[in-house]
């Protein structure tokens, strides 16, 4: 066994810390470089909006929803960074207004507080805000420019109308 100064044993030692921290700092485009692949992650992410799990209240950050998805909470936010380039947040506010643009127009008698409650909003004065910042326009105001009243031409319906 041969012996090592105490020189050649801390550059040793430097050269393998410095290896072990090389395999485990990913690379910021290394897609496959956690447990989760982003394609499995997306296809986990894509059943949760198809089952509508954003809708749920207690889902408000980056962690809730990787808890709720069974994958780490790091590999989501690297997926959000890297690939939808949105922060979770906004990208589940987004999930819930347009969740609710279309139930304001598809259940005109429900009021916009039970409308709000149901997509995922605590409080009403959240849920107004939220909409406003996202739209332009409270849900009243949506709800009263998109509804079609009885006796109106639906604005939309003029690709099925004969000419």
């Amino acid at each position: 066994m041969k012996h090592l100064s105490i020189k050649e044993k801390l550059i040793s030692a430097l050269h393998r810390r410095k290896n072990k921290q090389r395999k485990k700092r990913p690379c910021a485009i290394d897609y496959d470089s956690t447990d989760e692949s982003f394609s499995d992650i997306e296809e986990r992410l894509l059943e949760w909006v198809d089952e509508k799990q954003f809708a749920d209240e207690s889902i408000r950050s980056v962690g809730d929803i990787a808890e709720s998805l069974g994958i780490r909470r790091h590999s989501l936010s690297r997926y959000f960074a890297i690939v939808l380039k949105e922060d979770p947040r906004t990208w589940i506010v987004q999930r819930r207004i347009d969740m609710a643009k279309d139930m304001l127009l598809r259940y005109p008698d429900c009021s916009a507080t039970i409308i709000g409650d149901s997509v995922g909003f605590s409080d009403r004065s959240n849920f107004a805000r939220q909409f406003k910042k996202h739209t332009g326009m409270t849900p009243g105001e949506w709800r009263e420019r998109d509804l079609i009243k009885p006796g109106e031409k639906n604005l939309y319906s003029f690709h099925f109308e004969k000419m």
